[in-house]
């Protein structure tokens, strides 16, 4: 992207490159742009330093991110006025955060100057086993976290998969076109996934 500065202006981005037929010149659109403060926090209101914070553009396959600094905030500028992005959510080895799918118009009333992510710690390990239709365990099989954290079944298909938090989120299994998932939290003792498909 590039970034834009005149008179009127201290915070503009370019939105548009436009060439004349001969490329003896080059017009530049700016546009006002909007400014947005993210801070970090674990669910004690602690700081998270070092935070990696992402703001996408619905446009492009590009993200925006900034890292958080020793306040625990991250700061984007150059936010086109009009354009859609994702929620602001952040990575932190040692925290889960959920992401949400719902997007921001940047300028839209409900689009904030200042946001706040709270990150959950992860720290809590589950384990299982995976089993067919019949009840036989499945060797091979990639179990995955809605938080990222993943893992193989071994000979016997059991697995562990570590650095999970506490609250509830969703686990699944799947091989080739067999597929399984199940609800699990804190409490939940060790679990059993049975696979079905095609």
């Amino acid at each position: 992207m590039l970034e834009a500065k005149d008179m009127k202006w201290n915070n503009a981005v370019v939105r548009w490159i436009e060439l004349d037929e001969l490329a003896k010149g080059v017009t530049l659109t700016i546009e006002p742009a909007k400014t947005l403060k993210v801070t970090v926090r674990d669910s004690k209101g602690n700081a998270l330093k070092g935070a990696e914070v992402y703001a996408s553009p619905r446009w492009s396959p590009f993200s925006k991110s900034e890292q958080t600094n020793d306040d625990g905030v991250a700061v984007f500028k150059h936010m086109f006025v009009g354009g859609k992005y994702s929620r602001p959510h952040a990575g932190l080895e040692g925290y889960f955060l959920p992401c949400s799918s719902d997007s921001l118009t940047v300028g839209d009333p409900e689009w904030p100057d200042e946001y706040e992510i709270v990150m959950e710690e992860a720290r809590r390990t589950q384990t299982g086993r995976v089993v067919d239709k019949d009840g036989k365990p499945v060797p091979g099989v990639r179990v995955r976290a809605e938080t990222g954290a993943d893992t193989v079944t071994d000979s016997e298909g059991r697995f562990k998969l570590e650095n999970l938090p506490d609250s509830e989120i969703t686990i699944s299994a799947r091989l080739d076109s067999f597929y399984g998932r199940m609800r699990i939290s804190a409490d939940t003792p060790d679990v059993e996934i049975k696979l079905s498909g095609d």
